[in-house]
């Protein structure tokens, strides 16, 4: 089935297929059953329910915190105490492996309206937690194994030719979102991989153009031609210089620079350099001041 993509009630934009949602719920009585503290903590809850997505609940027998039938609705001759069911979207949002605030617990999303609790309330709120459990983090692992299989993720990765000190540098980057301009600077070691989760993260990507790219000698960004056999030496100039060129190559309009650890040291310089042309400067674990194998000249040999 086509995967969906909805915004709910305020909600964060969320992909999902009916299918996968109500796959996922298929899959938690095993989940739970391997769930031995989720187990012991429902050990007195006995109770027949109506649990599930709205298009396809389900009547759920517990016995002793074990799920011992599960059976998609309607089916004759089965009544039930509570009931709790909440759209396929509500469910997405609630596995989502952060879950926003609003999505993150079930009678949040009842307040906001996409779920129905119905019926005696008693075991349904004497027992929330193992409940929150069941539909949570037992069912989160399949719902992500399911929605994600097959899912090709929104970033792109390029390489662009730049000019630094004379010499063509190919630069490996990679990007996603719309918006202000937001270069991010790995550590060092690192690549641009370090800021993947952030490259997919609709709350940034909504509203900034996420770049990452890989420095030379790391990664996918091979050292120039003349330095191959050389020994590795970043300097402060060098590192300013790839960077500004970086941004010029893209015609990236006062972008936001964020770095971490080394990368969070060399937007100090920036700042005190070149910060008119930048719209902000963000040091991530940065420091102003290293210890003596590090002077204002050279940063190789750099630790955080």
């Amino acid at each position: 089935m086509e995967s969906e993509r909805v915004h709910q009630g305020g909600g964060p934009p969320v992909s999902f297929t009916p299918g996968a949602v109500i796959t996922a719920f298929e899959a938690i009585p095993d989940l739970l059953a391997r769930d031995a503290a989720l187990t012991a903590r429902g050990r007195w809850l006995d109770v027949d329910c109506l649990l599930g997505p709205s298009t396809q609940p389900f009547h759920v027998a517990i016995r002793a915190g074990q799920i011992v039938d599960m059976t998609p609705a309607p089916a004759l001759m089965r009544s039930w105490r509570f009931s709790y069911r909440a759209t396929p979207a509500a469910f997405a949002a609630y596995w989502q492996q952060m879950p926003p605030a609003g999505w993150h617990d079930l009678l949040a999303i009842n307040k906001r309206g996409h779920a129905t609790l119905e019926g005696d309330l008693h075991p349904f709120m004497t027992h929330l937690s193992v409940l929150q459990g069941s539909f949570g983090a037992a069912a989160t692992e399949r719902f992500w194994r399911c929605a994600m299989n097959g899912f090709i993720e929104p970033i792109i990765g390029r390489y662009v030719h730049i000019e630094v000190n004379g010499e063509i540098n190919r630069i490996y980057f990679e990007e996603n979102g719309s918006g202000i301009p937001l270069v991010c600077l790995h550590t060092a070691g690192s690549d641009a991989r370090q800021w993947r989760h952030l490259l997919v993260d609709d709350e940034f990507t909504r509203h900034f153009r996420v770049i990452a790219f890989d420095m030379p000698w790391h990664g996918k960004s091979n050292p120039p031609d003349s330095q191959y056999g050389t020994e590795y030496r970043l300097t402060t100039a060098s590192y300013t210089a790839i960077i500004r060129a970086f941004c010029n190559a893209l015609k990236l309009e006062r972008p936001v620079v964020m770095g971490c650890s080394i990368g969070g040291r060399i937007v100090l310089n920036l700042a005190i350099e070149h910060a008119h042309e930048f719209r902000a400067l963000i040091g991530l674990e940065a420091a102003d001041r290293a210890g003596p194998a590090n002077s204002d000249s050279s940063l190789s040999g750099f630790s955080a």
